[in-house]
């Protein structure tokens, strides 16, 4: 199932949506395995979008590794008709914080010599690590760090009870040539866009020339999904 579905609600009984839209739901996103990218501004939740999809992927018993530059000052804003966290779901999320990119590099080079094999990594942040790579440029960097963390999934996966390891990453939107190096390494990218004050648009995008926009709303105490829209992009 997709990573997506983890994020927001967007197969839930009170979302209303047309017989098109359900069926693209049913045959592109729920069968969509690939790891993905989210893309997104400053103050678009993504962090929060991130939480979330930790919550729901513990909330399933499996092991959850959320990495990023520096502990969270407080609990991110949880989706409205999601997981929500409590002491049983968080055992289920390690957060570990890696402040340089020799740390995250460092960790993915020494997988193999862990006992502890998520079956889900989550990465915040990623434009933190990738810009402490400037000798390398930006878009070399970028294939650096995401050849290194397939392999370690890819390690993980062969030794871990599951057999399984997803990831999750997020970087600004900033870098307008990453979306394309993310695809080489088969990652699935997700887009947001601003639609109004505390509005936004996640778009997911397929090779069929169709897009799902999901529409939420950040308010002061969660996010809150609007509405869902399929439309052909030719």
């Amino acid at each position: 199932m997709s990573l997506l579905v983890r994020m927001l609600p967007i197969v839930s009984p009170w979302l209303q949506t047309d017989p098109v839209t359900n069926e693209f739901i049913q045959q592109k996103i729920l069968t969509d395995e690939r790891n993905m990218v989210l893309f997104g501004g400053q103050k678009t939740g993504k962090t929060s979008l991130l939480f979330q999809t930790a919550l729901s992927f513990a909330g399933e018993e499996l092991t959850v590794m959320f990495i990023s530059p520096q502990p969270l000052a407080k609990l991110p804003l949880t989706v409205h008709g999601l997981l929500e966290p409590n002491a049983a779901i968080l055992k289920s999320v390690k957060f570990v914080y890696h402040s340089t990119v020799k740390e995250l590099i460092e960790f993915c080079a020494s997988v193999h010599m862990k006992q502890y094999y998520p079956d889900v990594i989550i990465l915040d942040d990623l434009e933190h690590y990738i810009s402490q790579l400037k000798t390398e440029g930006i878009d070399h960097g970028m294939a650096k760090i995401c050849a290194l963390l397939i392999d370690a999934a890819s390690f993980i996966k062969q030794h871990s009870e599951s057999g399984k390891c997803r990831m999750l990453l997020c970087l600004s939107d900033k870098y307008k040539s990453l979306p394309s190096i993310c695809k080489q390494f088969d990652f699935n990218t997700l887009y947001i866009q601003g639609a109004d004050i505390n509005q936004f648009d996640l778009i997911y995008k397929t090779q069929e020339n169709k897009e799902l926009t999901s529409s939420y709303i950040l308010t002061d105490t969660d996010i809150r999904l609007n509405h869902i829209v399929l439309k052909s992009t030719t």
